[in-house]
Protein backbone atom coordinates (compact mmCIF):
# COMPACT_ATOMS: atom_id res chain seq x y z
CA UNK A 1 0.00 0.00 0.00
CA UNK A 2 1.44 3.24 -1.33
CA UNK A 3 -0.70 5.50 1.62
CA UNK A 4 -1.95 4.58 4.89
CA UNK A 5 -4.42 7.19 6.99
CA UNK A 6 -4.38 6.94 10.51
CA UNK A 7 -7.39 7.31 12.13
CA UNK A 8 -8.44 8.08 15.79
CA UNK A 9 -10.60 5.32 15.53
CA UNK A 10 -12.44 3.18 13.53
CA UNK A 11 -15.85 4.69 13.25
CA UNK A 12 -13.61 8.11 11.65
CA UNK A 13 -11.71 5.52 9.45
CA UNK A 14 -15.34 4.62 7.80
CA UNK A 15 -16.36 7.98 7.46
CA UNK A 16 -13.49 9.04 6.02
CA UNK A 17 -13.86 5.91 4.01
CA UNK A 18 -17.45 7.16 2.70
CA UNK A 19 -16.12 10.51 2.30
CA UNK A 20 -13.36 8.94 -0.47
CA UNK A 21 -15.76 6.67 -2.03
CA UNK A 22 -18.88 9.38 -2.52
CA UNK A 23 -16.29 11.54 -4.22
CA UNK A 24 -14.96 8.56 -6.49
CA UNK A 25 -18.04 7.46 -7.15
CA UNK A 26 -19.15 9.51 -9.91
CA UNK A 27 -15.56 8.92 -11.80
CA UNK A 28 -17.21 5.11 -13.00
CA UNK A 29 -13.33 3.47 -12.77
CA UNK A 30 -12.47 1.58 -10.30
CA UNK A 31 -9.37 2.99 -8.18
CA UNK A 32 -7.15 1.79 -5.34
CA UNK A 33 -7.78 4.11 -1.89
CA UNK A 34 -5.69 3.90 0.83
CA UNK A 35 -5.40 1.72 3.42
CA UNK A 36 -7.15 3.13 6.99
CA UNK A 37 -5.97 2.01 10.27
CA UNK A 38 -6.71 2.97 14.14
CA UNK A 39 -3.48 4.21 15.93
CA UNK A 40 -4.01 1.46 17.95
CA UNK A 41 -4.18 -0.84 15.27
CA UNK A 42 -1.10 0.62 13.56
CA UNK A 43 0.99 0.75 16.78
CA UNK A 44 0.50 -2.96 17.15
CA UNK A 45 1.37 -3.85 13.12
CA UNK A 46 4.67 -1.50 13.87
CA UNK A 47 5.59 -2.89 16.74
CA UNK A 48 4.94 -6.29 15.21
CA UNK A 49 7.53 -5.36 12.53
CA UNK A 50 9.96 -4.37 14.79
CA UNK A 51 10.73 -8.27 15.21
CA UNK A 52 12.94 -8.33 12.08
CA UNK A 53 15.11 -5.06 13.66
CA UNK A 54 18.17 -6.10 15.96
CA UNK A 55 18.00 -3.12 17.60
CA UNK A 56 14.43 -2.96 18.68
CA UNK A 57 13.44 -6.50 19.71
CA UNK A 58 10.23 -6.67 21.34
CA UNK A 59 9.43 -8.40 24.98
CA UNK A 60 8.88 -12.01 25.04
CA UNK A 61 5.63 -11.57 25.56
CA UNK A 62 2.85 -8.64 25.42
CA UNK A 63 -0.19 -8.66 27.57
CA UNK A 64 -3.35 -7.59 26.90
CA UNK A 65 -5.31 -4.91 29.45
CA UNK A 66 -6.49 -7.40 31.81
CA UNK A 67 -3.10 -9.07 32.35
CA UNK A 68 -1.40 -5.58 32.44
CA UNK A 69 -4.38 -4.28 35.17
CA UNK A 70 -3.38 -7.14 36.99
CA UNK A 71 0.71 -6.56 37.09
CA UNK A 72 -0.44 -2.66 37.90
CA UNK A 73 -2.63 -3.92 40.99
CA UNK A 74 0.13 -6.05 42.41
CA UNK A 75 2.64 -3.40 41.81
CA UNK A 76 0.31 -0.80 43.79
CA UNK A 77 -0.04 -3.87 46.35
CA UNK A 78 4.01 -3.83 46.71
CA UNK A 79 4.48 -0.02 46.95
CA UNK A 80 1.21 0.52 49.56
CA UNK A 81 0.27 -0.44 52.91
CA UNK A 82 -2.50 -3.25 53.32
CA UNK A 83 -6.09 -2.16 52.79
CA UNK A 84 -4.24 1.43 51.47
CA UNK A 85 -7.14 1.28 49.04
CA UNK A 86 -10.78 -0.01 49.67
CA UNK A 87 -10.48 -0.70 45.37
CA UNK A 88 -7.14 -1.68 44.61
CA UNK A 89 -8.00 -2.54 40.49
CA UNK A 90 -9.96 1.00 40.08
CA UNK A 91 -6.72 2.45 41.25
CA UNK A 92 -4.72 -0.05 38.98
CA UNK A 93 -7.16 0.71 36.42
CA UNK A 94 -6.21 4.66 36.64
CA UNK A 95 -2.44 3.93 37.14
CA UNK A 96 -2.80 2.59 33.56
CA UNK A 97 -4.32 4.73 32.33
CA UNK A 98 -1.90 7.30 34.00
CA UNK A 99 1.27 5.55 32.58
CA UNK A 100 -0.39 5.91 28.84
CA UNK A 101 -1.43 9.70 29.20
CA UNK A 102 2.39 10.10 30.79
CA UNK A 103 3.72 8.43 27.95
CA UNK A 104 1.63 9.95 25.36
CA UNK A 105 2.47 13.61 26.59
CA UNK A 106 6.05 12.97 27.54
CA UNK A 107 5.61 16.15 29.74
CA UNK A 108 7.83 16.97 32.55
CA UNK A 109 7.16 18.41 35.76
CA UNK A 110 9.90 20.76 37.68
CA UNK A 111 9.84 20.32 40.96
CA UNK A 112 7.45 22.12 43.12
CA UNK A 113 4.96 21.40 40.43
CA UNK A 114 4.30 17.95 41.35
CA UNK A 115 1.49 16.81 42.87
CA UNK A 116 0.77 14.09 45.79
CA UNK A 117 -1.50 12.01 43.16
CA UNK A 118 1.98 11.48 40.91
CA UNK A 119 4.39 11.60 43.76
CA UNK A 120 2.47 8.26 44.88
CA UNK A 121 2.32 7.39 41.63
CA UNK A 122 5.94 7.05 40.45
CA UNK A 123 7.01 4.15 42.63
CA UNK A 124 4.53 2.52 41.65
CA UNK A 125 5.54 3.47 37.85
CA UNK A 126 9.09 2.43 38.56
CA UNK A 127 7.94 -1.12 40.22
CA UNK A 128 5.49 -1.51 37.70
CA UNK A 129 8.48 -1.14 34.93
CA UNK A 130 11.01 -3.24 36.41
CA UNK A 131 8.36 -6.14 37.13
CA UNK A 132 7.82 -6.17 33.56
CA UNK A 133 11.80 -6.12 32.69
CA UNK A 134 12.46 -9.00 35.47
CA UNK A 135 9.50 -11.48 33.36
CA UNK A 136 10.26 -10.06 29.61
CA UNK A 137 6.51 -8.50 29.30
CA UNK A 138 5.45 -5.28 27.24
CA UNK A 139 1.90 -3.80 27.70
CA UNK A 140 0.18 -2.20 24.87
CA UNK A 141 1.87 1.40 26.03
CA UNK A 142 5.89 -0.48 26.34
CA UNK A 143 5.30 -1.51 22.68
CA UNK A 144 3.84 1.96 21.16
CA UNK A 145 6.43 3.43 22.94
CA UNK A 146 9.48 1.60 21.48
CA UNK A 147 8.25 2.09 18.46
CA UNK A 148 7.94 6.07 18.99
CA UNK A 149 11.14 5.82 19.69
CA UNK A 150 12.76 3.67 16.84
CA UNK A 151 10.45 5.72 13.98
CA UNK A 152 13.08 8.34 13.90
CA UNK A 153 15.88 6.22 13.83
CA UNK A 154 14.82 4.68 10.54
CA UNK A 155 13.99 1.55 11.93
CA UNK A 156 10.45 0.79 10.39
CA UNK A 157 10.03 -1.86 8.28
CA UNK A 158 6.53 -0.90 7.58
CA UNK A 159 5.08 -0.84 3.73
CA UNK A 160 3.71 2.10 2.83
CA UNK A 161 4.97 5.55 0.99
CA UNK A 162 2.82 8.36 3.12
CA UNK A 163 1.36 8.58 6.26
CA UNK A 164 -1.86 10.69 6.83
CA UNK A 165 -3.18 11.91 10.22
CA UNK A 166 -6.27 13.13 9.45
CA UNK A 167 -8.25 14.19 12.94
CA UNK A 168 -5.28 14.28 15.32
CA UNK A 169 -5.13 17.82 16.60
CA UNK A 170 -1.82 17.52 19.19
CA UNK A 171 1.65 15.74 18.46
CA UNK A 172 3.79 15.35 21.51
CA UNK A 173 7.44 16.41 21.30
CA UNK A 174 9.99 14.15 22.07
Amino acid sequence: AGTVVLTVNVREGRRLGGHLSARLGGTGGTVAGPEMVPLGAWLAQASDQLCFSDEWQPAAHQMYRFAASQRWEHSIGQCEEEGYFPDAGQAARLACEADTLRDEWSNELTPGEASVDFERFMPWRAHYGQSLDRADLADGNRAARRVLKAAPAGSSHMRYRHLCTPGFSEVASG
